[in-house]
């Protein structure tokens, strides 16, 4: 028997069609579990149907057990969360949903990490579901075989984005893309392809950043706005001239959970403590914070241990625990940054590639220009709550960038408008 080799439109198909079931494999991520025997957990599919593709062409009645299913799983993670009853009914009650009625898999995410009563993303929930509604838009493009619908229907998005965020800068976006030659002159699905990634890239990265001001606001109400994500993505060695210099044997790369599980002690350390550490904890002071050994913590900041959502919750409360005093003890402990980590564990994933033996293979580095542009269009549509500020960040955390001068010379003259930085690979 031959298998007959993909289409260039199915190729695209099955890209988007992967696109719209990450965030349900991004909460298999989050506990440590590979997406296809985790998808199989929530749904009752097997491995092999998942492989096939075209989810929306199961049965009606596999449909209606795969959403049964999927609702028990979400109550039983809600009731590990503590949620009462009402609330975990509630919360299913408010699934955001797409014009077709199907559930927005990017909206639900967000809303996933809202905690009814404490705390609210509905700008950032609107935001991921109309960038729902676009992926399942262009699939059915695809399935048409409708290619002008397919240019069209992404141009029309990054209007409707722009507008919705008040990016003026990125105006200008849209404005190359639907008046560029290149992109006006794609005839074949074969041509859309590096061209239609860096398009999805800017979707989600807004997202992202959407998600970073809207609960920053809320968890960091008493200091200086910044962009927090920033403090947890891929972080370059500053020291390590990438052209003159030799590869460090270690350290060359920060990555995202060891810059969580630092920023996590210094936030916890000025909340109990009243001060900041004088600079990002050791590995032996973390050990001890977190009853660990040095190894052990050394294995999470290399990336040969991988740090699941339920894992840090428990580190969280340990490490407060270690740091607050007996009259603190008396009181309800600090809440825990849910969002920061699972951004912390996405990007790593993302952002960085091991090789088979757990050694760095390469890692990709975000435009943090470009990122801060579009954090502080998102905070022009926040309700910004007027207090106070009453604590100003550490030098030593505000000093501290992704890239480095080094890096910023070396980045490849291809990704200048993308919100990478740039790439590298050993």
């Amino acid at each position: 028997m031959t298998t007959q080799k993909p289409t260039g439109r199915d190729t695209v198909r099955q890209k988007l069609e992967a696109l719209t079931i990450f965030p349900l494999a991004n909460l298999g991520l989050i506990q440590g579990k590979t997406w296809r025997p985790f998808f199989t957990e929530i749904t009752g599919l097997s491995v092999g149907r998942i492989a096939q593709g075209n989810i929306d062409k199961i049965r009606p009645s596999t449909l209606k057990r795969v959403q049964e299913n999927v609702t028990a799983w979400a109550y039983e993670q809600g009731k590990k969360r503590g949620w009462t009853t009402e609330d975990l009914s509630a919360q299913m009650a408010a699934v955001p949903k797409k014009l077709d009625g199907k559930v927005g898999s990017w909206a639900s995410w967000i809303k996933s990490m809202e905690i009814p009563d404490l705390m609210y993303l509905p700008l950032t929930i609107a935001l991921a579901l109309k960038a729902d509604e676009l992926f399942q838009s262009l699939i059915d493009a695809c399935n048409q075989d409708d290619i002008e619908r397919f240019k069209c229907d992404v141009c029309t998005h990054h209007g409707s984005i722009n507008r919705t965020i008040l990016i003026d800068t990125a105006e200008s976006d849209t404005k190359r893309l639907s008046g560029d030659p290149k992109w006006a002159a794609i005839s074949n699905w074969d041509e859309i392809g590096a061209i239609l990634m860096s398009q999805l890239e800017s979707i989600l990265l807004d997202i992202y950043t959407s998600l970073d001001a809207e609960w920053g606001n809320q968890y960091f109400q008493a200091t200086n706005p910044v962009p927090f994500f920033l403090w947890i993505a891929p972080r370059i060695n500053e020291n390590w001239d990438i052209q003159l210099g030799p590869i460090p044997s270690k350290n060359m790369i920060h990555r995202p959970v060891r810059r969580l599980l630092e920023l996590s002690y210094a936030v916890a350390h000025r909340h109990y403590r009243k001060r900041w550490p004088s600079a990002a904890v050791g590995r032996s002071e973390l050990g001890k914070a977190l009853q660990l050994s040095d190894t052990h913590v050394g294995n999470y900041f290399d990336g040969t241990r991988k740090l699941s959502l339920s894992t840090y919750t428990t580190y969280w409360e340990v490490m407060c625990q270690h740091l607050s005093s007996a009259r603190d003890k008396s009181k309800s402990g600090l809440r825990c940054p849910t969002p920061l980590a699972v951004m912390a564990i996405t990007l790593q994933e993302m952002l960085i590639v091991n090789t088979n033996e757990n050694k760095l293979k390469s890692f990709t580095l975000l435009s943090e220009d470009d990122y801060k542009r579009r954090w502080e269009c998102h905070r022009r549509n926040l309700v910004i709550p007027s207090s106070s500020v009453d604590v100003e960040w550490p030098v030593w955390l505000l000093n501290q960038s992704v890239s480095s001068d080094s890096f910023r010379s070396f980045q490849s003259s291809g990704l200048s408008s993308s919100p990478r930085e740039c790439q590298y690979s050993s």
